[in-house]
């Protein structure tokens, strides 16, 4: 993958991780990111934490506090996730599905051709694109049909993967859904069991980087499985219009969709594979 100046965790493909190999552009030397920066000391906070309470699981008092804590915000993360997935559920149409995988799709494209977009949002009938209001962006409006187009046209010959995106919020609810229910189940269970603070910590950190390794790929299932469909068989773009947003910073695109479903056979829509 070529570097354009973007720090990207995956490729915008295949979803997969990305091994940079285009080191001339970023020089020896060159410190990570902040948040990267933090994001690695975290983990190693961790780490050694865990490694500690093993060897001394009475010998770390303050632990307790800490789960008593983390349990606390799980609770409260599992019941947000409950009340936002009225709007997954929103999306359950399938019309609205297809569409939800188009929006996807168009912000591939368009990053594929140099246009980064802020974020999306789907609703029946039509989705919105927020991009940074800098005076090109603005210009771009044919641009921004021309990509909605493009973007139908390669999945319906058989691009999915388009469709999927791990920076989706389907994908962002199911890892934090994931990282609460762990760690809430695996302290319950670990003080059912009346083990030491120490060991709890352990199995809570232990839980939670399990959730971390499986969340992408489970975010990615749950939106083949509920809020995206690739089973299109016509699309076309029917209109789009710009409106700066309050603040000025930034500008939405709304892109309206005319959407048919592929043709169902036994009242079911055959599988369609997720890349």
């Amino acid at each position: 993958m070529y570097r354009d100046g973007v720090d990207y965790d995956a490729c915008l493909r295949c979803g997969g991780e990305v091994d940079w190999i285009d080191i001339e552009a970023r020089p020896l030397g060159t410190p990570p990111p902040p948040y990267r920066m933090a994001r690695y000391a975290f983990v190693v906070f961790l780490v050694v934490q865990t490694l500690f309470a093993l060897f001394d699981p009475e010998g770390f008092p303050y632990l307790a506090q800490i789960l008593v804590i983390a349990q606390m915000l799980g609770l409260a993360i599992v019941a947000c996730a409950l009340v936002m997935s009225r709007d997954i559920r929103n999306l359950v149409d399938h019309r609205t599905r297809i569409l939800h995988g188009l929006e996807h799709a168009t912000i591939r494209v368009l990053e594929e051709r140099g246009i980064f977009v802020r974020s999306g949002q789907t609703y029946r009938g039509e989705f919105e694109l927020v991009l940074d209001h800098e005076g090109r962006n603005w210009e771009r409006w044919g641009e921004y049909r021309a990509a909605a187009t493009d973007a139908i046209r390669r999945v319906i010959a058989g691009e999915h993967a388009l469709a999927y995106s791990i920076h989706c919020g389907t994908s962002y609810l199911v890892a934090i859904s994931l990282y609460a229910i762990a760690i809430v189940v695996a302290g319950l269970v670990a003080h059912g069991l009346g083990a030491p603070v120490g060991i709890v910590w352990a199995t809570t950190v232990g839980a939670a980087l399990s959730a971390r390794a499986i969340a992408r790929r489970t975010g990615l299932a749950v939106q083949r499985w509920l809020t995206v469909s690739t089973d299109i068989e016509h699309a076309a773009v029917t209109g789009v219009e710009q409106r700066p947003r309050p603040n000025g910073n930034r500008f939405v695109v709304t892109i309206a969709v005319f959407v048919q479903p592929a043709a169902r056979e036994g009242g079911l829509v055959s599988p369609t594979p997720l890349g």
